[in-house]
């Protein structure tokens, strides 16, 4: 299972939050800012990439996948 997932267009990786639905339909929420995700930013050679950490991994049996940003404001 891939622990990383390509992202663009995201403004700033404080934002980002995803929602892993698990096998039993849990739902799991990660964020760079809990630590759960790093982001890598893009290169000439590779696009930007979230990687999933700790208690976030994937797993095979997961249902969905949902990158969501957050608005401050």
């Amino acid at each position: 299972m891939a622990q990383s997932i390509e992202v663009v267009n995201l403004p700033d990786p404080r934002l980002v939050q995803v929602e892993l639905t698990r096998a039993n339909d849990e739902v799991e929420r990660c964020s760079v800012a809990a630590g759960d995700l790093r982001y890598e930013a893009s290169t000439e050679a590779y696009p930007a990439r979230l990687f999933f950490q700790s208690s976030c991994l994937r797993r095979a049996d997961d249902k969905k996948v949902e990158v969501k940003v957050l608005c401050a404001g």
